[in-house]
């Protein structure tokens, strides 16, 4: 037998018993007895509740798990308070975690680089100290890491950001922060953006030579108006008609062709030197005695 706590599932009319670090399910009900299987797929414990106490018969394949059931435990909360109160999710979502002591430790140290430095130190060993407990969740390694990593690798006057107007010790965050003053909008168009380039925004002031600017001042220049090729009116007409048209022919050819369509094939015209060749060519007509 064990103590047990009831939650709400993610449907209202399913429950969700939690004891020990092990979650279980209710699969059927007979005799006033609720039998029960554990939620993992892979595990095949049993147990039953009855007359208020839970009583397992098979034993778990797996260690348990105090972390998850403090999850389900916080958004079993959260679906309660959402169904009966009006304020925001986001309102509830914060006071849950407030509620929740292994939670409102991590809030906290979120907190530290806003401390002055000579105070970061105390203020992990302070957290880590509140948060022995619940060593069982796993908390004292997130502390380990913490000061570990961040307060002795990183060092406390790097971590802390009092003080500084850029306050943020994350260096892409400060470099979009940055970008963001310069341009003065979130998504500038590409001309404003390429303007910045000869300035030593986004290239070092030494690698800007003059092809960038040149570049930028080409492509950035403004666009006139275009010149497009215009069609004959025969042309633009046929186009909307469909299908594509051969260019147009040139006035002699389009005549000859004109003359055939009407009466046979015609011979082509001769330019006007080739016509007075053949002019002197002919001989005169007999005169008539």
């Amino acid at each position: 037998m064990a103590a047990y706590e009831e939650l709400e599932g993610k449907r209202k009319d399913t429950r969700i018993i939690a004891s020990g670090g092990y979650t279980y399910k209710l699969t059927s009900i007979r005799n006033n007895i609720s039998y029960l299987a554990c939620r993992e797929s892979y595990c095949s414990a049993t147990a039953k509740l009855q007359n208020g106490l839970l009583i397992g018969k098979r034993p778990h394949t797996h260690e348990p798990s105090p972390q998850n059931e403090l999850e389900l435990k916080a958004r079993s909360m959260m679906r309660q308070r959402a169904s009966h109160e009006s304020t925001r999710l986001r309102d509830i979502y914060d006071r849950v975690l407030d509620e929740n002591p292994p939670g409102s430790l991590v809030r906290c140290a979120m907190a530290l680089p806003l401390l002055p430095a000579n105070l970061v130190l105390q203020g992990v060993e302070d957290l880590a100290n509140r948060a022995a407990p619940y060593a069982n969740l796993g908390i004292n390694r997130f502390f380990a890491y913490l000061d570990s990593t961040w307060v002795r690798g990183v060092g406390a006057e790097q971590l802390s950001v009092q003080g500084q107007p850029r306050r943020t010790n994350n260096v892409m965050e400060s470099y979009h922060a940055g970008l963001l003053r310069k341009f003065g909008i979130a998504h500038p168009d590409p001309w404003k953006f390429l303007s910045q380039v000869p300035e030593g925004l986004l290239l070092p002031p030494e690698a800007v030579g003059e092809p960038v600017p040149a570049l930028v001042a080409t492509i950035a220049a403004p666009r006139g108006p275009q010149e497009l090729p215009q069609l004959g009116v025969e042309q633009a007409a046929a186009a909307v008609q469909g299908g594509p048209q051969e260019p147009p022919l040139p006035e002699a050819e389009q005549a000859a062709a004109a003359a055939a369509v009407q009466g046979g094939p015609q011979e082509l015209p001769l330019p006007e030197a080739e016509e007075a060749a053949a002019a002197a060519a002919v001989p005169p007509p007999p005169v008539p005695s």
